[in-house]
This record gives structure tokens, C-alpha cells and sequence, in this order.
């Protein structure tokens, strides 16, 4: 079953920057109404088109999050989805104590967790902190795997076919750890 779909990020970054977009209209909109209003930039409109700025940086940071990561593969997320009694989380950023880690693919079957990633540079981001993160969740390290997925996913199914089905203790913790 997917939980987050492949079109996570594009979805994300086209929400937030039309929330922008729409901040700074009102934002102007506000602004220029109270000049007409009262002849002078020093008035009330000024003031709340100054407190508007905390909803267009707010969208705007979201954005900026959003902009460096991109949608995972297409055909190998198709790949995936097609494989049975697994949940699926597409497009997951995990924060960590430096940094946000991307991953393309988080798997969950029964109490194992499947990092899918396209390349070894991912996996060479991943900190303690990013494992303290699960194990302050209880699960342990034992039960975290990566693996790295060219094009090819038999990888992938053999891992998981040696795997029991019941998953529902992780999704309420991979939920909670996805920005």
C-alpha cells in the first residue's frame, strides 16, 4: 500500500510556491489599500502588511526546503509498487542533526525498514543521529536496511520475502519523522 506518493516533492513545491506567490499579492495588496487610504506610507496598512511577511516567509522557507529535492524514479517506484504486502513511502526526507537526508523509497514490513536509495552518497550522509532518531522509537538498528537500487529491484525481493507481513507499529513512526 502506498502511503506518500511518487509526486510528493513536485506536489509540495508547486503548494508552497503558489502560497508564496499569493502572500506577496496580499502582502502589496494591503500594502498600496492603506497608502490610498490614508495618503501616507506611515499608516495601518503598513503595519499589517508588515505582521502578512511572517505567512509569505513561512511558505517561502517551505519552498526553499522543497526546491533541492526532486521526484524518485518513475519506473523503478512502479517497480516497487508492485511488490505485495509492503507499505510504501515515496519521496521521504528525514531530518538529522546536520542536515535532511532524502530518500526515494522507505519500505516497511513487519518490524524491518527498508532504506531504497539510488546511490552510496546517501547512505554516507547518514549519521548516529539519524539512527538514535529509531532507536528512541524502539526499533533497532538491526532492523534498519539500505540498499542500493540501480534499475534492477530482485535485490530489493529477495530482502523482503524472507520478511513476516504486519507493519503497523512503524507507520505511525515513519509518519511522525517525515517533514
Amino acid at each position: 500500500m502506498v502511503r506518500q506518493a511518487t509526486d510528493y516533492i513536485p506536489k509540495r513545491k508547486k503548494f508552497f510556491l503558489i502560497r508564496t506567490i499569493l502572500w506577496g499579492i496580499a502582502i502589496i495588496t494591503v500594502y498600496l489599500i492603506g497608502i490610498l487610504i490614508t495618503n501616507t506610507r506611515a499608516g495601518i496598512g503598513t503595519i499589517m502588511a508588515a505582521v502578512m511577511t511572517l505567512g509569505l516567509a513561512q511558505n517561502l522557507t517551505r519552498y526553499l526546503v522543497f526546491i533541492k529535492y526532486s521526484a524518485p524514479d518513475l519506473e523503478i517506484a512502479k517497480k516497487i509498487e508492485s511488490i505485495d504486502d509492503v507499505e510504501i513511502y515515496h519521496s521521504a526526507i528525514i531530518s538529522s542533526d546536520r542536515k535532511d537526508i532524502y530518500i526515494p523509497h522507505i519500505l516497511l514490513k513487519a518490524s524491518e525498514i527498508f532504506f531504497i536509495v539510488y546511490n552510496k552518497d546517501t547512505i554516507n550522509q547518514i549519521d548516529e543521529h539519524f539512527y538514535q532518531k529509531f532507536i528512541a522509537k524502539g526499533i533497532d538498528r538491526d532492523k534498519l536496511h539500505f540498499i542500493i537500487v540501480d534499475n534492477d529491484i530482485s535485490i530489493l525481493e529477495d530482502n523482503l520475502q524472507a520478511v513476516a507481513i504486519d507493519c503497523s507499529p512503524n507507520i505511525e513512526i515513519i509518519n511522525a519523522m517525515l517533514i
